[in-house]
């Protein structure tokens, strides 16, 4: 699969609603399967942001797809959550310039602590995590027979799996005590600061479908 070319994907799929997880969910797609039926006046809008792939091109979805499956999460799904978190670029070492989050799951240093390296320690602050796992492949790897551990992004999704349905995999990524917390409910104002347009619990997966169905770019070397 080559992304020489500008692919153009439809995501909106996403917006099926809250429905649980079942075995026919777990169907893993190529990223340029997706027709684009989104309106120009969509395409164009100031809320969307470009879906950028040039960096993890293939090497980005194989890693996806064998997490997706391993971890029995809808590829879409897992996808989404990363180029929200990451504002499309699948940067490895994207930083949120206020909480100083990063990562392609944007770990806060407290996170980071809870995760360990291929040597099974902890890591002191996610500035560690990032300089011993810099690149995609390494953040999404899979437990092998030199890394039983996994990656951090691994790590992380496979200790709160199995998710019953996309809402509480987006919040385990955004904020894991809110799982189960009323969509209405308000979020704590340091977290509101850091994630300026996030009010309450329910404004975090509104967000990631609204980003997602606007930005139907690919953008390829």
């Amino acid at each position: 699969m080559s992304f020489k070319k500008l692919a153009i994907i439809l995501l909106g799929v996403i917006l099926m609603g809250n429905v649980r997880y079942t075995k026919h969910d777990i169907i893993i797609p190529q990223v340029n399967h997706y027709v684009d039926n989104i309106e120009q006046d969509e395409r164009n809008a100031p809320e969307a942001f470009e879906l950028d792939m040039s960096k993890v091109s293939n090497d980005y979805n194989y890693q996806i797809n064998l997490m997706a499956e391993k971890l029995k999460i809808p590829y879409i799904d897992l996808f989404s959550v990363m180029a929200y978190e990451t504002g499309g670029k699948f940067d490895p070492k994207s930083k949120n310039p206020i909480s100083g989050a990063m990562g392609l799951l944007q770990f806060t240093n407290q996170t980071a602590t809870t995760l360990v390296n291929r040597h099974g320690k902890h890591f002191k602050n996610v500035a560690q995590l990032i300089e011993e796992y810099p690149t995609v492949k390494d953040q999404m790897e899979l437990p092998t027979k030199d890394n039983k551990i996994g990656g951090p992004v691994y790590q992380y999704l496979a200790r709160n799996a199995p998710y019953a349905n996309k809402r509480e995999l987006y919040l385990t990524v955004f904020r894991p005590t809110s799982v189960n917390d009323h969509n209405n409910k308000s979020l704590p104002n340091i977290v509101r600061q850091q994630n300026p347009g996030l009010n309450k619990v329910g404004d975090y997966e509104k967000k990631v479908n609204e980003k997602i169905k606007l930005s139907n770019k690919v953008i390829a070397d």
